[in-house]
């Protein structure tokens, strides 16, 4: 069982479904609203355990009711919670509103997500051997994802980032990362590359690549994802056809499934599949965490679909 170190958010989603988004000014009618423990750090410490790796996740929850249940559902999921941070202050929380077609919007207040500075992770660097992978994200402060890259480093440990939400990184930084996932919003933000074609997708990949970063996962929705390595391979892996539900959560499950199964030793091609797999799973359900599937789930999607013609970009 692979081990992987998790640092990241922690969230309360907020989760309300709408038959539309509202435009400027307008209010629409909820058709329901729910309470769902999420956070990209926490859902993906949630996808990586229930695909089969013992986790352990850092970050920060206030003293309330709601950082209270995120922790209940972390240990539901056999996530190790012994080093979560308590603070006096709001656990942070995500206002999502979900459309008839499964497509979100969100509205993030980071809460005491943004007390997780480097001196609070200072023990890192004592448990960071006990672990094979680390998995960072981007709703935390980037300084202390800056000072966990350098200590992987130091310490010849892999960390998998996912650049979400997108922003522009120093290149010393983007060396530092083993492998790299974004969306194509994402990437268009760190490379100025707007991808709408294969060809736009297959340059900004290059671009990444060029300036340091040895693995790139670009995931495009329902087109599935685009990977390059700095050996030149380059993989597109389509999506499987599902009906969506609910797009929240999608991006986290395939970089925690994905992270499992490269940790049990699968090629490329099957780490690829069994994340998208995992993400259709995903997007069928309603919610965040509770829309991850387990590693049965994904093992018993995959021998039903393995001969379906999934289409191509």
């Amino acid at each position: 069982m692979g081990k992987v170190l998790v640092i990241g958010s922690l969230n309360m989603d907020i989760v309300q479904e709408v038959t539309r988004h509202p435009k400027i000014g307008e209010t629409v009618r909820s058709q329901s609203t729910q309470f769902i423990p999420g956070g990209k750090g926490a859902n993906q410490a949630i996808a990586t355990a229930k695909t089969g790796s013992n986790v352990l996740m850092i970050g920060v929850i206030g003293r309330d009711s709601f950082g209270h249940r995120i922790k209940e559902n972390l240990l539901k999921a056999k996530v190790n919670t012994d080093y979560l941070i308590e603070h006096e202050g709001q656990t942070g929380m995500a206002t999502i509103l979900v459309n008839r077609n499964g497509n979100n919007t969100i509205v993030l207040d980071p809460g005491v997500n943004l007390n997780l500075i480097p001196s609070e992770v200072h023990f890192v660097e004592s448990i960071l051997d006990n672990y094979e992978v680390v998995l960072l994200q981007n709703e935390i402060p980037w300084e202390t994802n800056q000072h966990v890259l350098k200590l992987a480093l130091k310490l010849n440990k892999k960390v998998f980032l996912n650049l979400a939400p997108g922003m522009k990184v120093k290149t010393e930084d983007l060396k530092n990362i083993s492998l790299l996932n974004l969306n194509e919003t994402e990437t268009e933000i760190l490379t100025g590359i707007e991808i709408k074609t294969i060809t736009e997708c297959e340059e900004a990949l290059k671009e990444l690549i060029r300036i340091g970063l040895s693995e790139v996962i670009i995931t495009l929705g329902e087109k599935g994802s685009a990977y390059l390595n700095k050996e030149g391979k380059f993989i597109i892996t389509p999506a499987f056809r599902v009906d969506v539900v609910d797009t929240t959560a999608a991006g986290d499950t395939f970089i925690g499934s994905f992270t499992s199964a490269r940790l049990k030793g699968l090629n490329i091609h099957e780490c690829l599949e069994f994340a998208t797999a995992a993400s259709a799973l995903c997007v069928s359900r309603k919610g965040a965490q509770q829309s991850i599937p387990d590693l049965k789930e994904v093992e018993e999607f995959l021998n039903k679909h393995k001969t379906i013609n999934r289409g191509n970009l």
